[in-house]
């Protein structure tokens, strides 16, 4: 008996929980005096009351947390207990864990009470169930792989590198092919959608590439970027409380809870590269997967570096340099992006080289800042 007396309450609390909502009085066993006035009250497992235009409107619940069926007669025997407190049988709801048999649902059709099932309860009917639940932070990392220059040049170029620069009608350094990609990136010009896109840019008439020492109008570029999608996933603990119709099994209302904990140390990042497995991904497991869109401020260039370059990354680059023009190292370039970035994501958002951020504002040589 006891057993059953917690497995009923522990229904009527997740059913008063499910229902709480702002403007609505929510009361847990309730008694209510009969119309007929007297000392006998009837007991109601739940009770919502609201005001429409000053006046209650009163809804009462019964809640029955048994593994059979419910049957005719307690449809009844609750119908008569709303009918003895003045509140319509049509302003009834009847919540069974264990389902209702078919009378029950033909009684409660003809009385107007609305008969819901509910779901979320652990499988000895005592507590929540618990189920694993998951939260991900999703970066989108646009990435540069490639590009196609169109000019006049009709000979082979000896150094790749130049034709990644350029140059404005007076001859002025403007940027790099990066610059214009991250320029992009942060108009929206460059849509956040997983996977490969073309991002054909637009260049003023007299801008060019200056290649071997000849000055060569850029006739068209385009540029071949892959948008990552790289993931990181917590677990957590995830509880729910559901009613649906009993008749049609159609949701009527629904309360998930989940919670998380994040403690410190490493965490294992996944790489998606379409929309369709990051979907898939996201809803193949666990009762509830939150998921949370973040644009990465930068882009990774050609896997040297994140673009525009971070001032610890300046930094690093210019004392590689100084130590190779001293003769005390080879030549470190061209530069790895583990060598320069490492593997935490959350580097992408260091600030941003000073030297750039001038370039940006304009220098008296309208220069921007170039590694190495």
């Amino acid at each position: 008996m006891a057993k059953t007396n917690e497995q009923g309450k522990i229904l009527e609390q997740l059913v008063a929980w499910l229902h709480q909502e702002p403007g609505v009085v929510v009361q847990h066993d309730v008694r209510l005096a009969t119309l007929g006035g007297g000392k006998r009250k009837r007991q109601f497992d739940v009770l919502l009351t609201s005001y429409v235009a000053g006046h209650p409107v009163r809804l009462a619940i019964e809640c029955k947390n048994e593994q059979g069926p419910i049957g005719v007669e307690k449809i009844d025997a609750f119908r008569g207990k709303l009918e003895a407190v003045g509140i319509p049988p049509s302003l009834g709801i009847y919540v069974s864990a264990g389902g209702y048999t078919e009378g029950a649902l033909d009684a409660a059709r003809g009385a107007g009470i609305r008969p819901f099932t509910f779901a979320g309860l652990s499988a000895d009917r005592l507590s929540q169930a618990i189920s694993n639940a998951f939260q991900s932070v999703v970066v989108l990392l646009p990435c540069v792989t490639g590009f196609d220059l169109t000019n006049d040049n009709h000979l082979p170029i000896g150094s790749v590198g130049e034709a990644f620069l350029v140059y404005d009608e007076k001859g002025r350094f403007v940027g790099n092919i990066a610059d214009f990609v991250w320029q992009a990136w942060q108009t929206g010009d460059l849509e956040p959608r997983i996977g490969t896109a073309s991002l054909r840019l637009e260049i003023p008439e007299g801008w060019h590439s200056l290649i071997e020492g000849r000055h060569l109008p850029i006739r068209g570029l385009v540029v071949r970027v892959e948008i990552l999608a790289l993931v990181m996933t917590v677990e957590g603990e995830a509880r729910r409380a559901a009613v649906a119709a009993a008749d049609t099994g159609e949701p009527v209302r629904q309360v998930i809870e989940a919670t998380f904990e994040t403690p410190p140390g490493l965490y294992a990042l996944r790489a998606f590269r379409s929309e369709d497995e990051l979907r898939e991904y996201l809803t193949s497991s666990g009762l509830v997967h939150l998921a949370h869109r973040v644009r990465s401020p930068r882009i990774n260039f050609w896997n040297m570096m994140y673009w525009p370059p971070s001032q610890r990354v300046a930094e690093t680059i210019a004392e590689q340099m100084r130590l190779f023009s001293e003769g005390r190292i080879p030549d470190p370039r061209p530069f790895s992006f583990e060598q320069i970035e490492g593997h935490d994501p959350a580097n992408a958002w260091e600030p941003i080289a000073d030297e750039y951020l001038a370039g940006l504002q304009g220098t008296e040589e309208g220069e921007l800042w170039q590694p190495g």
